[in-house]
């Protein structure tokens, strides 16, 4: 499996060019072995790189689930407003992306599928099998719509 980047976006005037600037800077990943998500931080050091002059400033984050802050080195009272962290969109995930040219038949198939489940495991309806068909119909709907209105605006 490829590794993700753990990104967040910066806005800031860079020390630099004196310009208002946004960009993109790879975070210290947090570990997601504690028990609680409060306890869920990293720390460590960065890269800034103005998008307008192309400088490259060094500085730390401290990268929590709910907050991201960063500090530049040699310019502390640069303030920088950071987004919450997150892992970066893996833009190869859809190149290869194709909608079903029938997607009625997939979802009818589909619907089917999860019929027999139900009778051979549904129970008597607060099975956990139960919850989990309604969820997966629920997908399976939003996928039909979503392949339909594709297909329609590609034609």
């Amino acid at each position: 499996m490829a590794s993700h980047r753990f990104e967040t976006t910066a806005r800031f005037a860079c020390p630099k060019c004196k310009r208002s600037v946004s960009a993109t800077v790879e975070v210290p990943e947090p570990s997601f072995d504690t028990e609680r998500a409060s306890d869920t931080v990293s720390e460590g050091s960065v890269e800034v790189k103005c998008p307008k002059c192309e400088t490259v400033f060094n500085g730390q984050c401290f990268n929590t689930v709910s907050s991201c802050e960063i500090t530049l080195d040699d310019y502390g009272d640069t303030t920088v407003e950071a987004e919450i962290a997150q892992y970066a969109p893996d833009d190869e995930d859809w190149v290869d992306f194709d909608t079903s040219d029938h997607p009625e038949a997939v979802f009818n198939d589909s619907y089917h599928h999860t019929g027999d489940l139900l009778a051979e495991h549904g129970g008597e309806g607060a099975h956990l099998v139960n919850r989990m068909v309604f969820s997966h119909n629920i997908g399976a709907l939003e996928s039909y719509l979503s392949d339909t209105l594709i297909n329609l605006a590609v034609c």
